[in-house]
């Protein structure tokens, strides 16, 4: 029997898609900001196969949150 809990599970790394969803910006948007060395940081798994981390996307937008 299988004792996992219920809860979703959340990928750890994500793709460009998934990590511009949940940044609410476009894959464009990420590559431009990885052609210009500024953004969150990524994972380069392969010449062509780019991954973000859950966490450094989540601490990306939180350093950048703006209270009034």
């Amino acid at each position: 029997m299988d004792k996992r809990s219920d809860k979703s599970i959340e990928p750890y790394v994500m793709d460009e898609t998934e990590a511009a969803i949940f940044m609410g910006v476009a894959k464009k948007t990420l590559q431009c900001w990885r052609s210009r060395r500024m953004g969150p940081p990524y994972l380069r798994v392969a010449k062509r196969c780019i991954r973000y981390r859950r966490d450094d996307l989540q601490e990306y937008m939180d350093k950048r949150l703006v209270v009034v």
